[in-house]
């Protein structure tokens, strides 16, 4: 199964996704920190979900869980997480794989989610810079 990539703006829902993403296909969540671990753990467990308690940055960054058990992760806020790399330099812009073209699917499923038009058009022509959440 390829990546998903879930791009709405800010409090649209992302988070709600990722947990049904999780809950259907397996894996840990990965949050900023402990309070929105627990926050995320809250909110599966009100949509009626199981998904493990979820890892925070820092846990995914060393590896401080049981590796064994942890197969596959949904990192929510995956902007943060990558800026918590590099927590004194701000990060401008990433890349995601040069011959990406979102399939048939991702596309039909951008056109459903809650964000404008032009963001929509944006995510997918590629501009990845000029999406803002």
């Amino acid at each position: 199964m390829k990546m998903r990539i879930i791009v709405k703006p800010m409090r649209a829902g992302k988070t709600y996704e990722a947990i049904k993403h999780c809950a259907k296909h397996g894996g840990y969540m990965v949050c900023i920190n402990d309070n929105e671990a627990a926050r995320v753990a809250k909110l599966a467990k009100q949509m009626g979900l199981k998904i493990p308690y979820p890892l925070t940055f820092r846990e995914a960054m060393n590896k401080s869980y049981y590796a064994a058990g942890v197969r596959k992760l949904h990192i929510d806020n995956a902007d943060m997480f990558i800026q918590h790399f590099f927590s004194d330099v701000k990060i401008e812009s990433i890349t995601i794989n040069g011959n990406w073209s979102p399939p048939k699917a991702i596309k039909e499923e951008v056109a459903k989610q809650n964000t404008t038009r032009e963001v929509q058009n944006q995510f997918l022509k590629g501009e990845w810079a000029d999406i803002e959440n």
